[in-house]
């Protein structure tokens, strides 16, 4: 839970921070950061129930940050097919 707590409070700013660094780190300005916020927030709860699976040696942040790189990267790829 304290995983949900850090990037979920102070109106989700931390999450909001991640987005935008995973959007900057991959070069992408067309997605909308809205739409960009929500995904990451269904990504962090399926990260965060799927965790404890995981062995012990993996760092939560990492794992969350590579999910949803690739979470991002399909949304951007679904949104080219589109146009």
């Amino acid at each position: 839970m304290e995983y949900l707590d850090f990037y979920c409070r102070n109106e989700a700013i931390n999450l909001k921070q991640l987005v935008n660094s995973v959007l900057a780190e991959l070069h992408i300005k067309t997605l909308d950061r809205e739409e960009c916020y929500s995904i990451a927030n269904t990504v962090l709860f399926e990260v965060w129930k799927d965790f404890h699976k995981r062995p012990e040696n993996y760092d939560f942040k990492i794992y969350f940050r590579m999910c949803l790189k690739n979470r991002l990267k399909t949304e951007l790829t679904a949104q080219n097919r589109i146009n």
